[in-house]
């Protein structure tokens, strides 16, 4: 199921429920060959527009609750609600494979918080990670040139389509909430990415496979790019010269394709199995550790496991206060 959100502030819950479009959709991707007749093509040099991801341009996971509710979810029947990052976050054990998580963050340190959604028995764990994000660089650009529109319009950076899905983890019932940047010609999520990486084994190490399950996609749309330098224009402000990036190519990927390279490079040492008992294992132990409504834990791996710790919830919180928790949600039993 598909929902839009649009950016602005929504301290209680009518407000939450009148900046949601319940029939949202993301644009639809054009067909492979349609994009590639556009290439190679030149992106925009635009205006930084840097924002910091968290409420209400980020951090929505309550429309999403909301959401799910409304069309028949009841929590009371889910063991637990993850967004899009959390999947690889279990499954390679809070390390971090890649520098590009920390490239778009604000600090060095990836928290992960955790707590029961009021009068319900399930866990929502959120990403507060201190992140940034700007809706001119590269991979926005891409996406808006593969579903057909202008690579400088950004318009739409303050809706966030998010998709969201059940599925059986172990013996959970796992409900995910994850953006989705795009659908194909059957309405499905396609994940859409842009790389300077030629090699593979380097870039799925980023997490492409964990974030297209967690967001339902069955299609990766992956783009290529290269950066030349233009002596003509002027040189950036401390030295070195400015540069054009160019989108030259792209292919796509069916969700089978991208599992197989993934394991195919060892990105998860054992495999398929080795890499879903670890997620089943965070999953048994986050259970057995988030038992108190109305409690805050931030998560954290060490050698021997998975460690909860309690914070003050006012510090990191994931969700609005408990009255507006439970009146966007209250057709779930307790």
């Amino acid at each position: 199921m598909f929902v839009t959100i649009q950016a602005r502030q929504c301290p209680v819950h009518y407000d939450v429920k009148d900046n949601i479009k319940f029939d949202g959709k993301p644009p639809k991707l054009l067909p492979l060959q349609e994009i590639k007749a556009k290439l190679p093509l030149k992106l925009a040099q635009l205006t930084s527009t840097v924002y910091d991801v968290k409420f209400p341009l980020g951090e929505i996971g309550i429309a999403a609750l909301h959401v799910a509710c409304r069309r028949g979810v009841n929590l009371s029947d889910v063991n637990f609600c993850l967004g899009g990052s959390t999947l690889k976050w279990l499954a390679s054990q809070g390390i971090e494979r890649d520098h590009h998580s920390r490239q778009n963050s604000s600090s060095n340190e990836t928290i992960f918080v955790a707590m029961k959604v009021p009068g319900t028995k399930c866990i929502f764990v959120s990403n507060k990670t201190a992140k940034k994000r700007d809706s001119t660089n590269v991979g926005f650009q891409f996406e808006r040139l593969v579903t057909g529109g202008d690579v400088a319009d950004m318009s739409m950076f303050h809706h966030s389509v998010e998709h969201l899905h059940t599925m059986q983890v172990g013996d959970h019932n796992v409900l995910f909430r994850a953006e989705v940047d795009a659908m194909d010609e059957n309405g499905s999520p396609v994940e859409i990415k842009v790389t300077g990486i030629q090699d593979d084994s380097v870039f799925y190490q980023n997490g492409v496979m964990c974030q297209m399950i967690s967001s339902g996609s069955l299609t990766l749309c992956k783009g290529y790019k290269v950066e030349q330098t233009n002596v003509k224009r002027k040189r950036v402000i401390g030295g070195g010269k400015k540069k054009d990036t160019y989108a030259t190519d792209v292919e796509c990927f069916s969700l089978s394709d991208v599992i197989s390279k993934t394991l195919t490079h060892d990105v998860y040492p054992g495999g398929a199995k080795t890499m879903e008992q670890t997620i089943v294992n965070a999953l048994n132990s986050l259970r057995n550790h988030v038992i108190d409504q109305g409690i805050l834990y931030k998560l954290n791996f060490s050698e021997s496991g998975l460690i909860a710790e309690i914070v003050d919830v006012s510090k990191y919180r994931p969700l609005p206060p408990d009255s507006v928790v439970k009146s966007l949600t209250e057709n779930n039993d307790k």
